[in-house]
């Protein structure tokens, strides 16, 4: 059984789950391999704050981007999240990813499709963790017909095409499962 979405408990994204479950599988059903997954999760979210943050046009991206990364190690939130194995410490990963790969869709300096096909993929993990990624295509959406008024071209709307596209199709499984299960969908 091998569900895309865990309807007990008023219904979860299995990503994190997946993930430990694959910890789980290697160290045993322990409380171990039930927090060593949050804390690998939280530290790619300190990896995943460094790339993005690098990425941005900053008059000092190297110790902004540590900076920031050092906030984000030593914060309340994911430390304690971290701590308390919940699925929610996926989520800024996902979305540091999200950003870094939409940024770069859209800095216009090459490879836009595949930044843009990133995107997708980061975009289509994300809502496979929690239930406020669901938010995140109003965010890149906003972005694209933003940049693409302010620049007068349609290559942002291509990308957004490209990254709406990609993550429709990996959220297919679990949107399928939404249509036969809508109670599950709040």
């Amino acid at each position: 059984w091998r569900p895309m979405f865990l309807p007990d408990n008023n219904g979860r994204e299995p990503l994190f789950m997946y993930l430990m479950a694959g910890v789980m599988a290697v160290f045993g059903p322990t409380a171990l391999a039930v927090r060593l997954t949050s804390i690998v999760s939280g530290v790619a979210m300190i990896g995943a704050q460094v790339v993005f943050v690098h990425a941005l046009p900053l008059p000092r991206p190297r110790l902004t981007a540590f900076v920031s990364a050092a906030l984000v190690a030593v914060g309340f939130w994911p430390l304690a999240q971290s701590h308390q194995a919940l699925r929610s410490i996926l989520l800024p990963v996902w979305v540091a990813l999200l950003l870094w790969a939409w940024w770069r869709a859209l800095d216009g300096r090459g490879r836009g499709w595949l930044w843009s096909t990133l995107a997708g993929l980061c975009l289509a993990a994300a809502l496979y963790t929690y239930l406020s990624a669901r938010l995140l295509p109003v965010a890149i959406i906003v972005s694209a017909v933003y940049t693409a008024l302010r620049r007068r071209r349609a290559t942002p709307i291509l990308h957004l095409a490209v990254a709406l596209g990609v993550a429709g199709v990996l959220f297919l499984p679990q949107g399928v499962y939404f249509l036969n299960s809508p109670d599950m969908l709040s």
